[in-house]
C-alpha cells in the first residue's frame, strides 16, 4: 500500500518517522535497493504505482531492509514474484535472521516456508493443526493432510514405490539432492 510520489519518498517515510538522520536514510535507501537487486540511482525517482507488481512487492522489502526492524511479518511475500524476485526475498530473510530479527511469513507455499523456517505453523479452522520443526534440513513432525510439500511427496513415493531409505526426510530440494549426491559418493 504505497501513498508516496517516488521510491525515495516511500523508503525515507519510516526512518525519517523514528528520527534517523538524513544521510544515515540515504545510505540505508540505497543499501535496501541494491538488496532486492536495483539500481538505486535508476529506481529512487520513480513512482511506487507505476512499477509492476513484482517490483513493487521488491520495494516493499527494501521498506523493510531500510528500518531495520526488531519483527518483521510477510504475509504471501512471493506472490506475483518470479524466479529471481524469490531469491531475493529469501535472501532478505536469511540476512534478517543473520541480524536475529525475528521473522514471520504467512503463506500456503509450503515450499516456501520449507527453505525460509526454523519452524512452521498450521492453522485452519481457527486452531493450530500442526506445528513442525525444520533443523539441520531434517523435519520433526506431521504434514496435515493436503499440505505436504511435493519434496515430501517424492521422497514419499521413492520409499514407498521404490524401497529406497530416505529417513530422515530432507526440507528442500537442493538439500534433498545434496543428500542423494552424498549417498552415491560413498
Amino acid at each position: 500500500m504505497f501513498f508516496a510520489e517516488t521510491v525515495a519518498e516511500e523508503l525515507s517515510f519510516g526512518p525519517r518517522r523514528i528520527g534517523m538522520n538524513p544521510d544515515e536514510i540515504d545510505r540505508r535507501c540505497a543499501e535496501a535497493l541494491r538488496a532486492v537487486g536495483f539500481d538505486p540511482v535508476a529506481t529512487l525517482h520513480r513512482p511506487p504505482l507505476e512499477l509492476s507488481a513484482g517490483e513493487m512487492r521488491r520495494v516493499a522489502f527494501a521498506v523493510a531492509l531500510a528500518l531495520d526492524p526488531d519483527f518483521v511479518l510477510f504475509d504471501e511475500p512471493t506472490a506475483g514474484l518470479d524466479h529471481e524476485g524469490r531469491r531475493i526475498f529469501l535472501d532478505i530473510v536469511a540476512k534478517f535472521r543473520a541480524q536475529r530479527t525475528t521473522v514471520t511469513i504467512a503463506s500456503h507455499d509450503t515450499a516456501l516456508l520449507c527453505e525460509a523456517c526454523d519452524s512452521i505453523v498450521f492453522l485452519g479452522n481457527r486452531v493450530v493443526e500442526a506445528t513442525l520443526e525444520l533443523t539441520n534440513a531434517e523435519i520433526t513432525g506431521n504434514w496435515p493432510p493436503g499440505n505436504t510439500p511435493l519434496i515430501f511427496e517424492l521422497q514419499d513415493a521413492l520409499e514407498s514405490n521404490h524401497g529406497l531409505d530416505v529417513r530422515p526426510r530432507a526440507a528442500t530440494p537442493s538439500r534433498f539432492a545434496a543428500r542423494l549426491a552424498d549417498r552415491t559418493a560413498r
